[in-house]
């Protein structure tokens, strides 16, 4: 009989839309399916991968794409089931979120679940779809509304202060709004999953590298 796999467990969750399915394709070369607009995965898809990076310490990855939070009050009913299912044993979870400020359906999750979560899980936010934000009020400064350098591949520095600023910045914004709602340690990685930009940088932050 064989040996069982000495896998590593990671949970992709957040609200529908958020990109979850795209991201675990950039970063595995999963090829889930993706759509913008209709909500792809109602249920739990697990997917578990043989590893063969030498930095990583498992022989594999198991992969879990759950259902978006969000999607209305009896989904998340209908899918509570899975999210304690993952919370229970999951080594890491992988929360979505974006640029936009829209974090009530997100909060209510975390005030919900805190108890859920387990003091050893690893928590990493990542902060998707970068690009995807157009800035209302342009700082002192900056005479360009443009966000992306597409020769470079990454941030401008607009967008870099609308992801690091005090005051305007994302990350920021998202520590202040959640300091009473998550229960573990987390860390924030901004991403641009379709560009493949801060995947790496993920990477490091899910296995602790």
């Amino acid at each position: 009989m064989g040996k069982r796999l000495n896998d590593y467990k990671i949970a992709f969750m957040g609200q529908t839309g958020r990109g979850k399915s795209t991201l675990i394709n950039a970063l595995f070369g999963t090829q889930y399916s993706t759509n913008s607009v209709v909500e792809c995965t109602t249920y739990i898809n697990t997917a578990t991968i043989r590893n063969f990076d030498p930095e990583i310490p498992y022989e594999a990855v198991s992969i879990m794409d759950t259902p978006g939070i969000g999607a209305s009050l009896k989904k998340d009913v209908l899918y509570k089931p899975y999210y304690l299912h993952v919370l229970d044993t999951a080594d890491c979870i992988v929360w979505l979120t974006n640029m936009e400020r829209t974090d009530y359906a997100d909060q209510t999750f975390f005030h919900e679940y805190s108890s859920e979560f387990k003091k050893d899980q690893k928590l990493v936010v990542c902060l998707n779809h970068i690009d995807k934000f157009s800035p209302q009020n342009i700082p002192t400064g900056f005479s360009s509304n443009e966000i992306w350098d597409e020769k470079n591949n990454c941030p401008t520095p607009l967008l870099n202060h609308f992801l690091y600023d005090k005051d305007d910045g994302r990350i920021e914004y998202f520590r202040e709004k959640f300091s009473d709602f998550i229960p573990v340690p987390y860390e924030i990685i901004p991403t641009n999953a379709l560009l493949k930009f801060g995947i790496e940088n993920l990477k490091k932050a899910i296995f602790k590298l």
